[in-house]
């Protein structure tokens, strides 16, 4: 018999090939694997004073193991989920696992949004696993929040996760971009869109090149396409009116892209355009109003 702690640093240690300059990440990645293979969570866990491993979730651990060091296969997808603000969102390829960085954002807009007491409309674009969306929707109860997504994979993953997290307030819409939503005008728009270059691809890791869907990550013109085709056209589908001074459009892009993003949405012609950083100092979202 070990003690849990002993078990959390054999497994550790059998991931230092993947994160060999970070005992953090690795110790994160062993909890997380621990707590979903014996459907306990930590403290649950840490209640034993001797612990061992059942034959089959041995089994199971090694698999993961081999996948996540040997095959670069995503921790997220191994366990099936991952935390996102105050929900839990169900994951598996291809569909793009929900980012720590997204979650920031999303957090501090919620911040801001729940202190409006009018109900609010939402529109997330590349909705992906439904992680914004149903965020969103579980803080603001009274809030209508639309998620459209082009890849029907996304869409039925999106799915399972508002049924998982009993969110009654969201709905999907098959569309590329705005050409297939109904008509409508809405409060808000937000984006976690493909914002990466084509030339960089080669540059990411194997975790990302090989398991995670290329259409949600690339974009053309320099990873700004989309980006830019959601602030020409984000106009037209927003109400005049906006309570409480609140930001029209939030769109996630990349650490480089700051600059850019700021010309963009400035060409296109909205009055207000703040470029935010993440907590690591890296420009990360813009807040934009027309």
């Amino acid at each position: 018999m070990e003690t849990v702690a002993q078990i959390i640093i054999a497994i550790a240690q059998r991931l230092a090939q993947r994160h060999p300059h970070d005992i953090v990440a690795r110790q994160q990645d062993a909890w997380w694997m621990l707590e979903a293979i014996t459907h306990k969570t930590e403290a649950q866990l840490l209640a034993h004073k001797d612990f061992k491993l059942s034959d089959k979730e041995a089994a199971e651990l090694d698999k993961w193991i081999d996948m996540h060091v040997n095959h670069a296969a995503p921790i997220q997808y191994l366990i099936g989920w991952v935390p996102f603000d105050e929900v839990k969102i169900l994951t598996r390829p291809p569909v793009l696992i929900p980012r720590p960085e997204t979650e920031e954002w999303v957090i501090n807009l919620i911040e801001q949004l729940e202190k409006v007491t009018t109900p609010l409309t939402i529109l997330d674009i590349g909705a992906g696993t439904g992680c914004i969306a149903i965020a969103l929707a579980h803080a603001l109860p009274h809030a209508q929040v639309y998620a459209a997504d082009i890849s029907q994979e996304s869409l039925k993953l999106a799915a399972e996760n508002i049924r998982y997290n009993q969110i009654k307030n969201v709905t999907l819409v098959a569309s590329d971009l705005f050409a297939q939503l109904p008509k409508m005008k809405f409060d808000l728009i937000v984006s976690n869109p493909p914002y990466i270059a084509p030339s960089e691809w080669q540059t990411l890791a194997p975790s990302v090149t090989q398991w995670e869907d290329k259409r949600a990550l690339l974009a053309d013109d320099e990873g700004l396409a989309i980006i830019g085709a959601i602030a020409e056209q984000a106009p037209g589908w927003l109400r005049d009116t906006v309570p409480n001074n609140l930001p029209q459009v939030v769109i996630e892009f990349g650490y480089r892209q700051g600059p850019a993003v700021q010309k963009l949405f400035s060409e296109a012609g909205y009055r207000a355009v703040e470029i935010r950083q993440d907590l690591e100092g890296k420009d990360r979202v813009v807040y934009a109003r027309v």
